[in-house]
């Protein structure tokens, strides 16, 4: 499921907008083995038992905006948000079906950059640096 979210501020003629806000995979035999294993697994709402993972597309792409208010442009930046998410929500997906083999078909490790906190540099507050 692709969870797409409309902003409070939308109003005809000035702002029309949504985020593509999360990706999320669904399993009804998850959620029938986990009502069926209750002591194997943790307590979950009814509504959320059949989740086998899910993660914040804004974390995942820096393109999660979609702009619709000029209604010549609302076609062509909905094809682009569609092409975006072909290429990044559904490799995301795909790699959920089997995630043993999911590179065997190619898709990337992470649909994002990895990040190494150790590259930054150290800085000191200005009180640390007088002494």
């Amino acid at each position: 499921m692709i969870t797409l979210e409309t902003s409070k501020w939308n109003r005809s003629g000035h702002l029309i907008r949504f985020i593509v806000a999360s990706l999320t995979v669904f399993d009804d035999g998850l959620a029938a083995w986990r009502r069926a294993n209750p002591d194997l697994t943790v307590r979950r709402p009814e509504s959320v038992e059949a989740i086998v993972c899910a993660s914040s597309f804004l974390d995942m792409s820096s393109e999660h905006v979609v702009v619709l208010t000029r209604p010549e442009e609302r076609w062509a930046r909905l094809e682009r948000c569609a092409t975006h998410l072909r290429s990044t929500a559904l490799p995301w997906f795909a790699g959920s079906a089997d995630p043993e083999h999911r590179n065997a078909a190619g898709e990337p490790d992470l649909p994002f950059e990895t990040f190494n906190f150790t590259d930054l540099e150290r800085h000191e507050p200005p009180h640390a640096q007088a002494a």
